[in-house]
């Protein structure tokens, strides 16, 4: 596809569209025609007659000032000083010329959604299908024209981003229809030559009252798409946010550029610099030629074109949320409502209200289920020093393990980088509780080599923390696990405990008695260290005497998501130690929708199986599927399993191969060992415990192996291998 290069722009002819560092801009089709002639020319400067006569077929002796008009219209678009331009030249007694300009052929032009967009633009189109005006809104260089662009093509593009009055909008409005001119164009007009027709009003913020009434007007006669950082507030308007691209799409547009640059796409390289940036594609653009000469160090101020726009939205702000906006700099990067509210002396109430102004300038941005202060922000703001604030943020770093235990493990992960930042300079105590959230999150969500020079670092004389580094040091160690651990840690990556399967002999203390340890131990952290004994397979009746306390204690203190995982590792450590019967006899077991309820009821299914009773089974195991769809998958595989033990091969075939689909790796391998057993599929499995399974002698059923034993029930049922122990 060609192009033609004007410094910082790209021209699509073929498209009709001027890229730059703003974002695209629309060209009509006479524009494209005049650059077109003026390019062909080769240089020359062509006389405005001779412009009139074959661009835009006018008689020789029609006078016209139509050629100067147009040619302002692309100096705004094209040059960087409309007033002193640099491409389109005007030379006196001669006539026009274009020069400065590169011709590439044969390049393919950039992606039209952008990566990361499929979804917006899916959503907009469903949107103007049914008539609304829809308003994309989101913080600037979001990509928010560029949507515009790929959702309606070649319709009308209006700048408004001159724009305030009603007079304004329509006069652009003319302009870009390329209406006959008019000192007084009214909104009846130009309605009448929208209809029927799409129109996108770009960079519509500031309007004024009348002018949003003309936008409302025109949406009855045409297709209409606005792209601000505010909603425009009509009683029709769908308002479709923009967000920042994920760090993997920002990575993938990133190196798109550097290649296009010709300096290559270092993974490294490009990684380093989306984890310094707001993921905003016209940033990335921007960055791009620098970032390809001096590397990160090009990230590390931000991109200044969009500070200046930023800097404008801040002073906006009243005196309470410029206060608040600064103090959420002293988060390193995410945070969510309770933590703003804590780190900044506020009522929750009060920080919701805070954020969602913040989140309405697009100073504040929703991000991987917490929000983010935009680092181009930050860079605009004087931010004091703030002791007090700082003060509170360590406080709520030392409190996060507890937090932890009613919000869930995601709430940790949000606040890695400040767990880390206030370690070194916290007193004994306060690194203790910071570094014991830090362990959570290890154990939790990884990655323990990240972690482990940090806990090394912690002057401490517990032996318990010793034995949490070793635990760290073997979980980030590249020894291969024998063929049963690497089975079983997959499994507990399942239930969002990552294996726990350090060797003996680096726990000794805890698993000598586990009850004294446990005893020892902070309330808080005993939920959490319950999750050793369950890989160390604890006997069930040592681990109910060691976690009975704990339970009381979570139940008195509304920990639910902590009593909820102590209920579902004591269904692991019944079913693998062969007390199954235990677990179908009680009904105290984990029962909400979400991802433990869902876990229990997976446990709870294969407890059925083994005892026999597959309907009860096939019920429970379904319960798993609605509780939450990250379990459907590998539901749907132990259905399968459940249906051939039923002796439904078909069925079991068609439940099986629907979990295959987004299986994790682990229910990977046990779906197609089902299919192998079904005689669908032939050596697909190269892990050695679900091999020996497969193809070795018959042995009694094994518990310990967890959810493979189904492996065992369904060649017992298909081959009449022995059952029970």
């Amino acid at each position: 596809m060609r192009q033609w290069i004007l410094g910082s722009r790209t021209i699509y002819p073929a498209r009709q569209i001027c890229v730059g560092t703003a974002g695209p801009v629309g060209l009509t089709p006479t524009e494209v025609a005049l650059l077109t002639y003026l390019l062909e020319a080769d240089g020359r400067a062509v006389p405005r007659e001779e412009l009139l006569r074959e661009v835009w077929g006018y008689h020789a002796r029609v006078k016209s000032r139509t050629v100067d008009t147009t040619l302002n219209r692309l100096r705004i678009k094209v040059e960087d000083d409309p007033q002193t331009p640099v491409f389109l030249e005007t030379l006196r007694g001669e006539g026009i010329r274009l020069v400065g300009v590169s011709v590439v052929d044969a390049l393919p032009a950039p992606r039209p959604v952008f990566v990361g967009r499929d979804g917006s633009v899916r959503e907009v189109r469903e949107a103007l299908a049914i008539g609304r005006v829809v308003t994309l809104t989101g913080p600037v260089a979001a990509g928010k024209s560029r949507i515009a662009v790929e959702v309606l093509g070649a319709a009308a593009i209006v700048d408004t981003s001159a724009c305030r009055t009603a007079h304004d909008l329509l006069v652009q409005t003319v302009r870009a229809l390329e209406l006959p001119a008019s000192t007084a164009p009214t909104v009846g007009a130009v309605a009448e030559a929208l209809v029927g027709r799409s129109v996108v009003f770009d960079g519509a913020d500031g309007l004024e009252p009348d002018a949003v009434a003309a936008i409302e007007r025109f949406a009855a006669v045409a297709t209409v798409l606005v792209t601000a950082r505010e909603a425009l507030g009509l009683p029709v308007e769908w308002v479709q946010r923009v967000p920042v691209l994920s760090p993997e799409a920002a990575a993938e547009l990133l190196a798109s550029h550097l290649r296009r640059l010709g300096s290559g796409d270092d993974p490294e390289l490009v990684a380093a610099v989306v984890a310094r940036i707001d993921r905003l594609p016209g940033e990335i653009e921007l960055l791009a030629p620098a970032v390809a000469s001096f590397g990160v160090a090009a990230a590390e101020g931000g991109a200044e074109p969009l500070q200046g726009a930023l800097a404008k939205s801040i002073a906006l702000l009243g005196p309470a949320e410029h206060e608040l906006l600064v103090q959420l700099t002293v988060f390193r990067d995410r945070f969510e409502l309770h933590g703003a509210a804590a780190v900044t002396g506020r009522s929750v109430p009060s920080a919701m209200r805070g954020l969602l102004e913040l989140q309405r300038r697009n100073l504040v941005i929703p991000d991987g289920g917490g929000f983010r202060v935009l680092r181009n922000a930050r860079a605009t703001l004087e931010v004091p020093d703030m002791p007090h604030t700082r003060a509170r943020l360590r406080a709520w770093c030392c409190a996060l393990q507890d937090r932890s235990l009613v919000d869930g493990p995601a709430t940790l992960a949000l606040y890695v980088p400040d767990l880390l930042a206030e370690l070194p300079a916290a007193t004994p105590d306060e690194a203790l509780a910071i570094a014991a959230a830090l362990l959570d999150h290890a154990i939790l969500a990884g990655p323990f080599a990240a972690l482990l020079p940090v806990l090394r670092a912690v002057p401490h004389a517990d032996p318990w923390w010793g034995a949490a580094a070793a635990l760290l040091a073997y979980g980030s160690s590249q020894h291969p696990l024998d063929a049963e651990r690497r089975a079983m840690a997959t499994l507990e990556a399942q239930g969002h405990l990552l294996a726990l399967s350090a060797p003996d002999a680096l726990l000794t203390r805890p698993v000598a008695d586990p009850a004294r340890c446990l005893a020892n131990r902070p309330m808080t952290e005993q939920a959490r260290f319950a999750a050793v004994f369950l890989e160390r397979r604890v006997d069930p009746v040592t681990y109910a005497e060691a976690v009975a306390p704990i339970e009381v204690e979570a139940a008195r203190q509304g920990w639910h998501y902590a009593l909820a995982h102590l209920r579902l590792q004591e269904m692991s450590v019944l079913v693998r130690s062969g007390r199954w019967r235990d677990v179908t006899l009680r009904d105290d077991w984990p029962a909400s929708d979400g991802l433990v309820g869902g876990q229990a009821a997976l446990w709870l299914g294969l407890a059925w199986a083994l005892d026999g009773d597959i309907e009860a089974a096939l019920a429970a195991t379904a319960r798993a599927a609605r509780r939450h769809p990250n379990l459907r998958p590998a539901a749907a595989v132990h259905l399968g399993a459940l249906r051939l033990l039923q002796g439904d091969r078909e069925q079991a075939s068609r439940e099986v191969r629907d979990g295959l689909r987004g299986a994790s790796p682990f229910t990977r391998k046990l779906g197609l060992a089902l299919l192998e057993l079904l005689g669908e599929v032939d050596g697909q499995v190269d892990d050695p415990l679900v091999r020996a399974l497969l193809d070795g002698p018959a042995t009694e059923l094994d518990p310990r192996k967890g959810w493979l034993v189904l492996i065992q029930l369904a060649r017992a049922a298909v081959r009449g291998s022995p059952r029970g122990r």
